[in-house]
């Protein structure tokens, strides 16, 4: 059940694009390129990129980007609740497929943690860094977040990241061929162990891992 419904839902993202990629050629075609890119580039300027929640700045620029954000405290109120609990200041905490940040942000931000996030997928990876910066955690000490672009694996080595799409913001994807989906994209990744990622590369052990 589970596959199917994330094939319908690769399948409605996929229709999407092709809907909105014909209207821009219609677009383009009518008014001519030059003048259907400013007219967006006149509206892109308007629409708000960000969005706030409780002083955490997040990327809004996707729809998955501002679902994160603002489900921030109610899509996932029992880790937020173990965080609360559990992680204190300076406490090193290693986000483990951070997607675009939003524990990782939270944990700097509202528990002064020193933060180790970890995500392989290329598009949440980018918007995951201008989170970090847009909220100012790009220090190294408490209360910041270093983002690598590594995948947490039982062994140290270079694979595939198979997605289960390639759409900004989405979560679900494997370092090995999942039985769950079909692999919509084969992204080159570096996988590292957590042992090897603090033995073998200097880095602090985590207090916390989520």
């Amino acid at each position: 059940l589970i596959r199917w419904i994330r094939r319908a839902e690769a399948l409605f993202y996929r229709t999407l694009e092709l809907i909105v990629i014909g209207i821009s050629k219609v677009i383009c075609v009518i008014l001519g390129r030059d003048r259907a890119f400013k007219i967006y580039n006149a509206i892109n300027s308007l629409i708000e990129r960000n969005i706030v929640k409780d002083g955490m700045i997040f990327d809004a620029s996707s729809y998955i980007y501002l679902y994160r954000a603002q489900t921030v405290f109610t899509k996932e109120p029992e880790t937020l609740y173990w965080l609360d609990r559990n992680v204190n200041p300076g406490d090193v905490f290693y986000d483990v497929g951070a997607n675009v940040g939003v524990f990782s942000v939270y944990a700097a931000k509202k528990r002064r943690a020193r933060v180790f996030a970890f995500e392989p997928m290329s598009l949440n990876y980018a918007t995951l860094n201008k989170n970090i910066a847009t909220n100012d955690l790009g220090g190294s000490g408490n209360g910041s977040v270093i983002a690598f672009n590594v995948a947490a694996d039982n062994e140290t080595r270079f694979g595939a990241l198979h997605l289960s799409a390639l759409i900004p913001g989405k979560a679900g994807h494997s370092f090995a061929p999942s039985e769950e989906f079909e692999t919509a994209y084969k992204q080159g990744v570096f996988g590292c162990s957590l042992d090897d990622f603090v033995t073998k590369f200097g880095n602090p052990a985590p207090n916390h891992i989520k």
